[in-house]
């Protein structure tokens, strides 16, 4: 072999190896992008169907059946001006309390 096969020889090798690597790494791109997107849409599904709850639960106290509403995530926003900080009372055990700006 002669250096100019030689040098063609690499050349046309890393040439290959080049397109693979940029090939490689549009398609990890393009499947990453795929499943975020696709994450993003079933986390957006999975709140939706939440919103979509209207039922009453009950709870039973001694003799007593108490009927507790459950409110929309929806409901929740606009009656607190979407979590304004204007309408933040405090903190509480178990998050922040907001006074309700209109009724349900």
């Amino acid at each position: 072999m002669t250096v100019d096969s030689l040098k063609k020889r690499s050349h046309t090798l890393l040439v290959i190896v080049l397109h693979l690597v940029f090939t490689g790494m549009i398609v990890a791109v393009l499947l990453g992008y795929f499943f975020w997107n696709r994450f993003k849409r079933q986390g957006r599904r999975a709140m939706d169907r939440g919103h979509e709850l209207k039922a009453c639960h009950t709870l039973e106290y001694g003799q007593a059946i108490i009927e507790l509403p459950l409110f929309t995530f929806g409901s929740i926003a606009a009656a607190t001006d979407n979590f304004s900080t204007e309408n933040k009372l405090g903190e509480g055990g178990f998050g922040a309390v907001y006074k309700v700006g209109s009724v349900f």
